[in-house]
């Protein structure tokens, strides 16, 4: 019966910690939420540098016209959103 009583004392302590980690979680779901948007920042942020490096070679090839167009950068929010 001791070790029992032990065993639910530290069930007790484990259900604690986990009814904090479970409090912090849910305090932490927004910033868990926002670190994958974070992620997917970085995602869209690899795919913005190589968009922006092809822009950049656009701009080397046919001039800044091409930039001045609205439609490469459309074309760029149409990637981002399906990334």
């Amino acid at each position: 019966m001791c070790m029992r009583r032990r065993v639910t004392s530290w069930m007790r302590r484990v259900m604690r910690s986990r009814r904090r980690w479970a409090r912090s979680r849910g305090r932490n779901r927004s910033r868990m939420r926002s670190g994958r948007r974070w992620m997917n920042r970085r995602r869209r942020r690899k795919w913005n540098s190589r968009m922006r490096r092809t822009r950049w070679r656009r701009r080397m090839e046919g001039g800044e016209e091409q930039k001045v167009d609205g439609m490469g950068q459309e074309g760029e929010v149409d990637e981002e959103e399906e990334d």
